[in-house]
């Protein structure tokens, strides 16, 4: 599937798979939302940060198919991103140049 909307040739809205950093002065697994949101709450780690987008030390996966975000993206940045901006410069291969924690 594209993710495109056949009416509207819009992109749809798609649950990520996020990835997680643990670090020592993150919360334990059971008080941490990180864990939560990522069904770790029984763990025995701290949590630190979820980050969203396609950093290469944690990057985000699209959970319908586990592909890459960074990969979904390139594979048609202007559809995906929408009209490129001279504010937001994207790598071609999908990279955004932001990280949402």
């Amino acid at each position: 599937s594209s993710g495109i909307n056949a009416e509207s040739g819009m992109a749809g809205i798609f649950e990520l798979t996020c990835g997680v950093q643990k670090y020592p002065w993150g919360k334990p697994a059971k008080e941490s939302l990180v864990a939560q949101f990522t069904g770790n709450a029984s763990s025995s780690d701290r949590y630190a940060e979820l980050w969203m987008g396609t950093h290469r030390n944690a990057p985000s996966t699209l959970k319908h198919s586990r592909q890459l975000l960074s990969e979904w993206i390139a594979e048609d940045l202007e559809v995906r991103l929408g009209a490129s901006s001279p504010d937001v410069e994207v790598g071609t291969d999908g990279s955004l140049p932001f990280l949402l924690k």
